[in-house]
Order: structure tokens, then sequence, then C-alpha cells
């Protein structure tokens, strides 16, 4: 039995994760990361909590009777408390649901998740028109008008590119990320990225994402592409296997004419030898696959563009990237809470 006093010996032996000095308090969440204060842990919260949350959820499966990661964290989604915000109802922003080549209605999201199933299988991408209604759409661009004349925007980074140059060449947007919360200050776009959140989910549940547990998701990117920008060369979004599944792209550009404007997005299909031009039109969400599956780029435009993006990661690739080498009893979990 280990005493008190030796527990605390060994807290002390370690060092502060920002000023490496000894440490007398460790994260009460995972307890795997040691700091010498308050101060310094609310430093490093924004760098440790994703990893933190990974660790708790990895010791609720060691605990847990069954090893199945959706159960343990939809009880504890379940469990929290649901805050009251003022948005749109979500069904009604839903409701005008239609895809092309004249297709009926949705009533349901389960319907439509049905055809985005089919769409994912046949192609790797699938594309709904009208995914938010008018009224919810013109407010999603009031908000991001707000964005523009508060100059928060910025060029638009590479993962492995330090020169600017090197990524102008590459990329021409400017973008802004945004943490979509219940105190979000953008609320048409935090109810547009709750809708997407509520397909997300549904497809979560469905046959072609076997194998793997979507629960989480990045913050909104905001893309925006100057007029007579030359686009975004073709590329992967996820080429290194950092948890991102699948890519969901909202369009929020009005008057939009494919011969004078441009900029669509062109999705690539290497084993048939052809693409697919996409047309950037105000309502059209467009989800794909994030990995090789899907190379994609967007072509030069020639009138200010804007899209939302967001990233809906797996659980199971996402932790791996994380914990870099996991240790042999991390690993076990890994492959054991996949979903059967």
């Amino acid at each position: 039995m280990v005493s008190l006093t030796s527990k605390r010996q060994e807290i002390d032996a370690k060092q502060c994760a920002v000023c490496l000095r000894k440490a007398k308090f460790r994260c009460s969440s995972c307890k795997t990361v040691f700091y010498c204060g308050r101060p310094h842990q609310m430093l490093d919260w924004k760098d440790h909590r994703a990893a933190c949350r990974i660790r708790q959820t990895f010791a609720e499966i060691k605990n847990a009777k069954c090893h199945r990661a959706d159960l343990i964290l939809r009880k504890r989604n379940h469990n929290r408390s649901k805050k009251l915000i003022a948005m749109i109802k979500e069904e009604e922003s839903l409701s005008a649901f239609y895809r092309k080549l004249n297709r009926p209605d949705f009533v349901t999201t389960q319907t439509l998740v049905d055809e985005v199933v089919q769409d994912l299988t046949a192609n790797g991408f699938s594309v709904i028109d009208n995914f938010l209604n008018t009224k919810c759409m013109n407010e999603v661009r009031d908000d991001i008008a707000v964005m523009c004349s508060n100059r928060g925007f910025y060029p638009g980074k590479l993962c492995h590119t330090g020169g600017g140059n090197a990524v102008r060449s590459v990329r021409s947007d400017l973008v802004r990320w945004l943490d979509v919360k219940h105190d979000c200050e953008y609320s048409a776009i935090h109810m547009a990225v709750r809708c997407m959140d509520k397909v997300a989910s549904v497809l979560n549940n469905s046959r072609i994402l076997r194998g793997c547990d979507i629960r989480s998701r990045s913050p909104a990117m905001i893309a925006y592409y100057p007029a007579k920008s030359s686009g975004y060369k073709q590329h992967v979004d996820n080429p290194n296997k950092d948890g991102r599944k699948l890519t969901f792209i909202l369009y929020a550009n009005t008057e939009y004419d494919q011969l004078r404007h441009g900029g669509m997005l062109r999705i690539h299909q290497k084993e048939q030898r052809l693409y697919f031009d996409i047309e950037p039109i105000n309502g059209r969400l467009v989800i794909f696959w994030s990995d090789s599956r899907t190379p994609h780029e967007v072509l030069p435009t020639h009138k200010d563009r804007y899209a939302i993006s967001v990233w809906y990661f797996d659980l199971i690739e996402r932790a791996r990237n994380f914990l870099n080498l996991p240790s042999n009893e991390e690993q076990q979990m890994l492959e054991t809470c996949s979903i059967p």
C-alpha cells in the first residue's frame, strides 16, 4: 500500500509543463500533466485540452464493463446540463432540404443522411442544396459581413510550409477560426454549425462509418477568397491521419454565375480520371471524405467568395495522432473501443 507521503514525494518530483520547475499540482482530469500553480495550468490549457479529453475517455473505457467509446461518450453528453441559447429552431432551419436532379424534399434528417450515405459510397462526396432556408442564410452572411468589417481574417496556412510566399502560391484565401460555443457572438453561424452537427451525428450511426467513431469536430473555419484570387491548388484535407474523417462546407454566395465568377470546388476521382465541378451557390452544403479518397481544389475566383468549413474527427485516429506513441495499455484500448 502506497502511503500519502510517498505519493506526495512522487508529485513533487514532477516538473511543471510550462516553466519546468518542481510541480505541486497536476491536472485533476487526466492526472498526467503537472503544474506549479493555477496560472500556468490556465496558460497551458489551450494546448493540453484535446489530449486531456482523450485520456479521460481512455480512463472511462478502461473502467467500463463495455469497451465502447460511443456508449461512454453518449452517457457523458446525456448527463451534461443543457444551456438555453437564442437561435432559430433547428427543425425550421432544416425544413428546406432537397438535392439536385429534381429529387423530392427531405422531411427528416434521417432521410437526408440515407441519400448522403449513397453518395459517399458511390462518389466520395454529396451535395445538398438549400441546406438552410433563405432567412438563415441571410443572417449567416450578416455575421460574415461583421467579421469582414472587423478585419478579423488572416492568410490561410499550410501544415508543412513556413514561408508566406510559398503558402500564397498554393492557397489565396483569408480565414478566420471560430470556436462555436453556446456563448458564440455570431449566433447565425452558430446555428448553421449546429445543423451540420445534427447531420454528422445521424451519419455517425450509418454503416458507411463502421469502424470509426465521430464524437468531435474542429472549430468552424470561415474562408474568404477575395475577387481575382488564384484559389487553392489540389490537395487533401487530411494527408497525415490527424483524425479528420468528414469535411462539411457550407457556401454563402448570392447571385453566383459560374461563367463570370468562377471559384468552383473541383473534386477529383483519380482512379476513374474524372473530376466534378461544384458551384459555391448560396445555402449549398458539400460533404466529402477528408482523407486521400477525395483530392480537391478551388478554382480561381473573380468575385468575393465565402464558405464555412467544419471537419469531424474520428476518435480513434485522433487519439493516435495526439498520443503519438501510445503505451501497450493505451494501444489495446485503441483497438477495442471502435464500434463493432
